[in-house]
């Protein structure tokens, strides 16, 4: 809307922003949060008020938000290494006192109020857990990763395979050599824990992981502009323009 674009150019933008500097809060959808190389600011989309600022003395280079927190990384280019930092909601206490990774973090993602997933540039895959500061090795080699909250359930693209798993129990865990998995975009969790959608260019694939020969995978989207409603249980996709 003309009175979106006028809060995102006062925030400081020249240009529009992409989807990696502005996210919409997942408690109130009348909220954006803008995200700078050294600040993070917090708007109200009805009033275009700015209701909090956060800044940084290092370069933001990943951030997520959550109901409770805002949390997100700086990068300090001499020690090539990642600081984590946090906002508490509702006390407005920031923490900086978080582990330290070496390389630069591309994707940070919750999977509940406690566990944090955390990506390096280096393929490494992490999970911190907050409630004891301690941070541990998942996966090497990813490209990329999906969570599925709901079931506890990881899927990391990797840069030759894919791999599902529990992060509750050993027993549940696949590995998945994708057709062309060099181009594949994404990835997305279907509500039940058990099949994937899978992004390419130019289409969207359904996986079932129980499916281990893969003849049960199958095209739902002739196009690669989809989202998945978790709760609504629907594929949305837009095709010769229409959704």
């Amino acid at each position: 809307s003309i009175a979106v674009t006028a809060l995102i150019r006062s925030a400081g933008f020249p240009i529009l922003p992409t989807e990696k500097d502005i996210l919409i809060d997942p408690s109130n959808s009348d909220t954006l949060i803008f995200i700078q190389r050294f600040s993070i600011e917090i708007h109200n989309a009805k009033t275009s008020e700015r209701t909090l600022a956060i800044n940084s003395t290092s370069s933001i280079i990943a951030l997520t938000i959550s109901r409770d927190s805002i949390t997100w990384t700086t990068f300090d280019q001499k020690k090539n290494a990642s600081t984590f930092n946090s906002y508490d909601r509702s006390s407005g206490i920031r923490h900086n006192d978080s582990p330290v990774l070496p390389g630069k973090t591309i994707k940070l993602a919750w999977i509940d109020n406690d566990r944090l997933g955390i990506l390096q540039n280096d393929g490494e895959l992490f999970v911190y857990k907050r409630n004891d500061n301690s941070v541990s090795h998942l996966a090497s080699d990813v490209r990329d990763f999906a969570w599925d909250a709901e079931n506890k359930m990881l899927a990391a693209l990797e840069n030759r395979s894919m791999e599902a798993f529990s992060l509750e129990d050993q027993k549940l865990y696949w590995r998945f050599n994708l057709q062309d998995i060099a181009s594949v975009r994404s990835l997305a969790w279907y509500r039940d824990g058990r099949h994937l959608f899978i992004t390419y260019p130019d289409h969207v694939m359904f996986l079932d992981l129980q499916d281990l020969a893969g003849e049960n995978i199958s095209t739902v989207a002739e196009t690669p502009k989809s989202a998945y409603d978790y709760d609504q249980n629907r594929l949305y996709y837009l095709q010769d323009g229409q959704l």
